[in-house]
């Protein structure tokens, strides 16, 4: 799969957010879209945790740069934890995810002092 510079942009922060390595997350993304693509082809939608469940519809054929190309519609219904997140950034509140990522660096400062 071709990687595109906002591809590894998006790889890059969740790296730093994560601390898993660049290879890792790209074979987790390449998987995640294998699992999206499989429930398009058993007609069920993609449930991503955290984030919501996630679905394709086929609407067509389009011509873009003289190549054929599928369109698409895709949905997203939010899981809670998206909603709530978000609600709480909204009314200026510490999130849940902010929270998680304090966590992660206190633990990993205790472990290099």
């Amino acid at each position: 799969m071709r990687v595109t510079s906002l591809n590894k942009e998006s790889i890059e922060k969740i790296h730093l957010l994560s601390g898993e390595s660049k290879q890792t997350i790209r074979t987790f993304f390449e998987s995640l879209i294998s699992l999206i693509l499989l429930d398009y082809i058993e007609g069920e939608s993609t449930n991503i945790p955290f984030i919501g469940t996630f679905s394709v519809k086929y609407t067509g054929d389009k011509i873009v740069n003289g190549k054929k190309e599928a369109d698409i519609e895709v949905e997203l219904k939010p899981d809670n934890n998206l909603i709530k997140n978000v609600g709480q950034v909204h009314d200026k509140e510490e999130c849940d995810i902010e929270k998680m990522i304090k966590m992660r660096v206190r633990e990993s400062l205790r472990k290099y002092l």
